[in-house]
């Protein structure tokens, strides 16, 4: 499998086609709580099986827990419990029922990682026996930057139709470039929108539309195909989304138009000490926005 580099990417899209990013009136959408983690659960990412379950990775808590929407008064099993300090981040299907997941060794509230300590696991979720489905798969070998801060440049990335869309958390970015199968850049990188602040993930609905969630402002937002940006849920003075990470669109004919986002649900002292992180799961009904 080819690779690319994505810093000449963020940098070009910097500097590309700026979208005027215009901002439109908020609308407030009904949160579902699907499930409320206890605390010191961060759910950083998902990924939803065809069956409608919703695997999520607690970056936290070194496991992957198993999410059923439809039993919300169940609490989640783990199928997946790794070492101490392995830090479990993002999930993403290759091919039904199979994921693969990426993780590193350190301390996540601190972002403290060990070089020399990056791994994708591959999980076979069609194997029957649960504690087998998780495998090593790649090994990576980087020494890290010496004096680099710590930065959030890339984060979210999808792909789709021959377009890899990303955002860029540091700048505030939702960008696109064109690539080819082998993940070749096949022309210049362009700013959807520049007012996606704190930015963290996205998930592209069927109409072109980005749901967007904006960490560290407890925000979701969405970014029409030509850049309009509209407040969805939450708010820098609301709790109703604590810290919102990742989102994913359910599967199925019933649940195509289901939003979930997981959070974090990280709140901090003044010092800067983590004080809790009793992570959720949310829906919201996108159908008729």
């Amino acid at each position: 499998m080819k690779s690319f580099n994505l810093f000449p990417m963020v940098i070009a899209a910097s500097i590309g086609l700026v979208s005027s990013s215009p901002i439109l009136e908020a609308r407030a959408a009904q949160l579902e709580i699907v499930h409320q983690f206890p605390n010191f659960t961060w759910i950083e990412n998902m990924a939803v099986r065809s069956n409608g379950e919703i695997l999520g990775t607690d970056i936290s808590g070194s496991q992957i827990y198993l999410v059923d929407p439809h039993r919300t008064q169940t609490d989640p099993p783990v199928i997946a419990q790794f070492a101490n300090g392995t830090r479990i981040a993002g999930i993403v299907e290759v091919q039904e029922d199979v994921f693969y997941v990426p993780s590193v060794q350190g301390d996540v509230y601190h972002f403290k990682f060990l070089p020399n300590a990056t791994v994708v696991w591959e999980s076979d979720a069609t194997r029957k026996d649960l504690k087998s489905r998780f495998a090593k798969l790649l090994k990576f070998q980087r020494l890290p930057v010496k004096g680099a801060r710590v930065e959030f440049g890339v984060n979210g990335v999808h792909v789709a139709n021959s377009v890899l869309y990303f955002i860029n958390t540091d700048l505030g970015v939702l960008g696109k470039v064109p690539i080819s199968v082998d993940g070749i850049l096949t022309g210049s990188p362009v700013n959807i929108s520049t007012s996606v602040p704190a930015a963290d993930d996205f998930a592209m609905d069927s109409s072109g539309n980005f749901w967007v969630t904006e960490n560290v402002r407890n925000t979701l937002v969405r970014v029409s195909p030509d850049g309009l940006v509209q407040t969805i849920a939450g708010g820098s003075n609301s709790s109703d989304l604590f810290g919102p990470v990742a989102a994913v669109f359910g599967r199925g004919i019933h649940h195509h138009n289901t939003l979930y986002i997981s959070t974090d649900g990280l709140s901090v002292s003044g010092s800067g000490v983590s004080l809790t992180t009793n992570g959720k799961v949310v829906a919201i009904d996108t159908k008729g926005w």
